[in-house]
């Protein structure tokens, strides 16, 4: 992920802003026609994401917007009781009522920027957990010692790119959706990122060959401004310090 393993998704993510922009007016009146009809079955589009999001017991229905990905959820706290609520990152906080802005989209933090290393806590330690031989985490250690970090965030979706002196890695991936990436010793796997807080993001990792230790990673932003990323290989962790540059 961060330094001895890595691979292009070659994603071209969109600048850093949320991306927002109006629905159109016969979007917003399917949506509309949705919600009031109760958004049968037959007539429904909705993403595997949105149904998961139903088992947890929310009510999503498709507003007709197509790859523009629209969705929202019925909710009491805005609009009216009942009215839906927009969750979309292409719906525009100037959508017709009731179609407020989704709080959450609207506190949502903003990872873009190129940023780089503060501090590394325990990244040789982490090598040593993932089973990297000696020679090899000297050398990681000492290429991974002044990573350049560049972020891209569109709503939830993200990409993001850590050059060192030996190896270059991209990652592409939606919070909520699986995606493939590599572990820090290059070892393919699935990972699926969700956010743990308002500002944090953890993703767990699973190998689809062989054995070895439990991965994965955090990212979170401080109210001081810092990016703290974790890296763990079962009870090892491993804490970077970016700062903005």
């Amino acid at each position: 992920m961060e330094l001895l393993g890595g691979h292009s998704l070659g994603m071209g993510a969109p600048n850093g802003d949320h991306g927002l922009s109006r629905c159109s007016a016969s979007q917003v009146r399917g949506a509309r026609g949705s919600a009031g009809s109760g958004a049968g079955a037959g007539a429904e589009r909705v993403s595997p994401a949105i149904k998961r999001r139903r088992g947890a017991g929310a009510r999503l229905s498709g507003c007709g917007a197509g790859e523009r990905r629209c969705r929202y959820r019925r909710s009491g706290r805005s609009g009216g009781a009942g009215a839906p609520l927009c969750v979309s990152t292409t719906c525009s906080s100037q959508a017709p009522s009731p179609f407020p802005r989704c709080p959450r989209l609207a506190a949502m933090p903003n990872f873009s920027g190129n940023w780089k290393m503060k501090s590394s806590e325990n990244f040789e330690e982490l090598l040593k957990a993932l089973g990297v031989n000696m020679m090899l985490r000297k050398i990681a250690v000492a290429a991974a010692s002044k990573p350049a970090v560049e972020i891209k965030q569109d709503g939830e979706s993200f990409y993001i790119k850590t050059s060192t002196t030996v190896r270059t890695t991209e990652i592409s991936f939606r919070i909520g959706e699986e995606f493939e990436e590599q572990t820090v010793d290059g070892r393919p796997c699935k990972s699926l990122a969700k956010w743990e807080s308002e500002n944090k993001m953890v993703c767990e990792q699973r190998l689809l060959k062989g054995e070895g230790p439990r991965t994965g990673w955090s990212r979170e932003l401080t109210n001081d401004g810092e990016l703290i990323l974790t890296m763990t290989a079962d009870d090892v962790v491993c804490t970077r310090v970016y700062i903005r540059e």
